[in-house]
């Protein structure tokens, strides 16, 4: 007997990784299949992770009772103040929800809990990362129930959660939304009066003080610069003069030196050189390439195609 089960037992655990793993594998493409049906940009979509779970049957997992659910979570958050037509199909969501309850055969098994991790790009392309519930039948082909899991969203499954929660306690969800409105104008009453309470008179004297030491500041800047020694200041600024005109001269003379270089090299070729036809390897679409020569401010541009060396020499005053 204990060899037998020696034997059986890791079949037993092997058939059940395998079929963990199979599963895992449907509920992930079931998965795949109904996310991207909710995209923007279906082919942005990438599996992240997922797991699945036996769905046994309670009230927080039946389809029923979570798509009832949901439209009350739905219509609470689109207002604050419900109308009468609202408030008529909230009772009878919550009908609908208690009737199922007492018909419900919890623990029954009906399919799959699949929760998926994916990453895909919203209308902007911004990527993003997103939490969904599927809810599907045993044999992974009907979506029977889906829901956001991120607790940031309106409508996630947590909101659907509570409400089946206070639709079994019986909270009346009219009573329930005046008493947050009427939290909320209590709250909003408070700060009113807060503000109320401010002394803007004493707000405008503290500005005034504060600009009047402004103004002391800078008039005791200006009576330092007034004091200081007028001479001492035009030596400094015919100082910076001076050095500024030296560096400006010797700048000239740099650029007259390689101005004078390059036309001495020029003009040392002959004359039909630098006149002759483009090369073969020369592009067949003329080139013009402009050269400039400065002497003192003065600018000539021309067409290295076509000058001399007589106009060259006249340039540079040679």
């Amino acid at each position: 007997m204990k060899r037998i089960l020696a034997i059986l037992l890791p079949i037993v655990a092997l058939s059940s990784c395998i079929s963990g793993e199979f599963f895992k594998l449907q509920g992930g493409h079931f998965a795949e299949i109904e996310a991207k049906k909710l995209l923007y940009i279906p082919e942005s979509y990438e599996a992240i992770e997922t797991t699945v779970d036996s769905a046994l049957l309670s009230a927080y997992n039946d389809p029923t009772i979570l798509a009832n659910a949901s439209e009350i979570v739905d219509l609470n958050n689109r207002t604050l103040f419900l109308d009468k037509q609202s408030r008529q199909k909230i009772e009878k969501y919550k009908k609908n929800i208690k009737s199922r309850l007492a018909e419900l055969n919890e623990g029954e098994f009906f399919g799959w809990e699949i929760r998926h991790r994916f990453r895909a790009k919203d209308n902007d392309g911004r990527a993003d990362i997103l939490d969904m519930l599927f809810i599907s039948d045993k044999g992974f082909n009907e979506n029977l129930f889906t829901a956001s899991l991120d607790v940031e969203e309106q409508g996630d499954y947590s909101e659907i959660i509570d409400c089946i929660d206070r639709v079994i306690a019986d909270v009346d969800f009219e009573n329930e939304l005046e008493e947050f409105t009427n939290d909320l104008n209590e709250a909003i009453n408070e700060v009113i009066n807060e503000v109320k309470e401010i002394d803007f008179n004493e707000i405008a004297k503290e500005v005034e003080e504060a600009t009047k030491e402004v103004k002391q500041e800078v008039k005791k800047a200006v009576e330092e610069v007034k004091k200081m020694d007028k001479d001492a200041i035009k030596e400094s600024v015919q100082s910076a003069t001076d050095t500024g005109k030296e560096l400006a001269e010797t700048a000239i003379y740099e650029a007259t030196k390689i101005i004078e270089e390059a036309t001495n090299e020029i003009t040392s070729k002959p004359i039909n050189e630098a006149t002759s036809k483009p090369t073969p390897s020369t592009p067949a679409k003329k080139r013009t390439s402009q050269t400039s020569y400065s002497d003192d401010y003065f600018e000539y541009e021309t067409n290295t195609n076509t000058i001399d060396s007589n106009t060259l020499l006249e340039l540079n005053g040679l």
